[in-house]
């Protein structure tokens, strides 16, 4: 279909604006709502050839779910082999719009779910942890080829 699918979580005070932000957005294709915990979380369906996780893939780097928005932002956990991989990273983000790293550490992978930066345990906690152990190993591979 050439598409992939991701989750958004919204706070309350940003629903409006978030969810307008969204449906107009040429590369979002479908919109699910979901109601968790009292949250909303929209599950999406994006085209593949125009997406930030594409150019993610091609660059040695996993984008975790969900993608946490605030005021309109995103915000994601990336998981990178190298600190010279996010630099790229970085850099060919910003073809698709304003970019930047709130938070970076550089964790040994066995201790990947035990990071110190704040903003980090915050992506830790609401990320799958089979996901999380998938990146982990998908990551050792990387570093050993």
């Amino acid at each position: 279909m050439g598409t992939h699918s991701g989750s958004i979580s919204i706070d309350k005070s940003d629903r409006k604006v978030a969810l307008s932000h969204i449906i107009k957005h040429k590369q979002i294709v479908e919109v699910k709502p979901i109601y968790a915990n009292g949250k909303l979380v929209l599950r999406t369906r994006a085209l593949f050839n125009k997406s930030v996780e594409d150019f993610i893939r091609t660059n040695k780097s996993i984008l975790l779910n969900p993608v946490l928005a605030y005021k309109s932002k995103e915000r994601n956990l990336i998981v990178s082999p190298s600190y010279k991989e996010i630099e790229k990273l970085l850099k060919g983000l910003s073809k698709y719009g304003k970019c930047k790293i709130t938070a970076s550490e550089e964790i040994e992978v066995v201790n990947l779910a035990s990071p110190k930066s704040k903003e980090i345990i915050t992506f830790i906690k609401s990320v799958d942890k089979k996901d999380l152990e998938n990146a982990a190993q998908k990551v050792r591979v990387m570093r050993r080829l």
